[in-house]
């Protein structure tokens, strides 16, 4: 519509739009990978423990870190941490899994000081170190100072560390019964692939991880039996001898399809999003002629009836708009040649229609018309039959000149040819002649 106006304020003000929504995008893109994205985001160091403590949680124990952080005794927040930090998703795996590994009632002892063996309840979630942030109660640093089992480190930038004071790992061989001291097994941050030695049967591999359909566990290529252990890790029923042993972790079947339909749904979406075909339709263009229905094999005679009344309305609709076409191309019948068209008269009422012999005047005087005192009224006196002979070229021809002594002889057309004569004119025009009767 711009465009079709003439130059005026529209013009540059849709430059400036225009200007605007292509440059806008493009300066807040190069600000976020410049200085970051803020607001609702903020960037801040990854490491969220200290140096060592994230050097110690990658070695073969694979021991982990809990993060305590509180506005009040009574509420306390907490993020158990392999490595140097919490990673995108570990939240949601510990929503999952932390309902039903008894992690809650761990952290509520500990903090509200009960005095059991906190340090063996945290070395079975394998927690090698606790962090307390920088704003945390005093009172729960004091408890933790007061705890059994609990050494503290140091304190940096307000934030203070304790350690369990006992040997803990992801993976431990229990003796049969739960007796004896248990066994670390290396391990990795997720599967494990080390060699066990033998040992007496009865013998169990715990991981410190929610039991799971999707571990698996072989030993020399051979399947191991799972088992639960404490009434939430996962375990595997090891045999008297050692070997070679792999511990794997697979996604549940429906987990798999859940992010197949995600990627589909999102397809869908971008698909969506895309701008459509537009359609432009030429009204100069003639209609597309109506298909007729064809014949289909099975059809009842109730469809065949209908169709051949529908083709009979065509056939006669075709017809009837031909015959207007040539009735419009031939245009009005041409009076035959010579004749004169006559101009249409409307009717008008004659002199019997008018002289009704009544007048409604109430005056008997003049009742009648009144006569004209200059003219006469009209006398026919019939024609005279016998003034002129019926057959002029009889024996008795009529004499205008009054010789009737002479006889006139009769007209030869071959003997005498006549000559041009301009001022003859055809009784009944050439058709050069107006409606009135004068030359053209």
């Amino acid at each position: 519509r711009v465009a079709e106006q003439s130059f005026g304020w529209r013009q540059p003000v849709a430059a400036l739009i225009a200007l605007a929504c292509a440059v806008g995008p493009l300066v807040a893109a190069a600000g976020w990978m410049i200085r970051g994205a803020d607001g609702p985001l903020e960037r801040r160091d990854p490491a969220q423990v200290p140096a060592f403590v994230a050097e110690d949680a990658g070695t073969r124990d694979q021991a982990r870190t809990l993060v305590l952080d509180s506005d009040s005794t009574a509420r306390v927040r907490y993020t158990l941490v392999r490595g140097a930090g919490a990673r995108m998703g570990d939240d949601e795996i510990a929503a999952a899994d932390g309902s039903g590994t008894g992690l809650d009632k761990v952290v509520a002892n500990l903090v509200a000081g009960s005095g059991a063996d906190q340090t063996g309840q945290l070395g079975g979630f394998a927690v090698r170190y606790v962090l307390v942030h920088q704003g945390t109660p005093r009172q729960i640093t004091r408890v933790l100072d007061a705890t059994p089992g609990l050494n503290r480190l140091s304190q940096q930038n307000g934030n203070a560390l304790w350690r369990v004071d006992r040997e803990v790992s992801r993976a431990t061989l229990i003796g049969a019964g739960g007796s004896g001291t248990p066994q670390a097994v290396a391990a990795g941050p997720v599967e494990i692939h080390t060699t066990v030695p033998g040992g007496s049967g009865g013998r169990v591999l715990r991981l410190a991880d929610a039991v799971s359909d999707g571990w698996t566990a072989t030993l020399d290529g051979k399947p191991l039996a799972p088992k639960t252990v404490d009434g939430w890790a996962q375990g595997f029923e090891l045999p008297a001898g050692g070997g070679k042993l792999d511990v794997t972790y697979d996604a549940p079947f429906t987990h798999t399809v859940w992010l197949w339909v995600q990627g589909a749904l999102a397809v869908l979406l971008v698909v969506l999003a895309l701008p459509g075909r537009r359609r432009d339709v030429d009204d100069d263009l003639p209609e597309e002629e109506t298909v007729p229905a064809q014949a289909m094999e099975g059809e009842g005679r109730r469809a065949r009836r209908l169709r051949a009344q529908a083709e009979a309305e065509e056939t006669e609709e075709a017809a009837e708009a031909r015959e207007a076409t040539e009735a419009a191309e031939e245009g009005p019948e041409a009076p035959p040649y010579g004749q004169q068209e006559q101009p249409v008269i409307p009717h008008q009422q004659s002199y019997a229609d008018w002289d009704t012999g009544t007048n409604t005047c109430a005056d008997p005087e003049y009742a009648a018309y009144p006569a004209d005192p200059y003219q006469a009224p009209y006398q026919h006196t019939g024609y005279d039959q016998g003034a002129y002979h019926p057959d002029p070229y009889g024996q008795n021809p009529y004499d205008p000149y009054g010789y009737g002594a002479q006889q006139e002889q009769s007209y030869d057309p071959a003997a005498h040819p006549q000559g041009y004569d301009p001022a003859q004119q055809p009784p009944y025009g050439d058709g050069s002649e107006r409606h009135d009767g004068s030359q053209q």
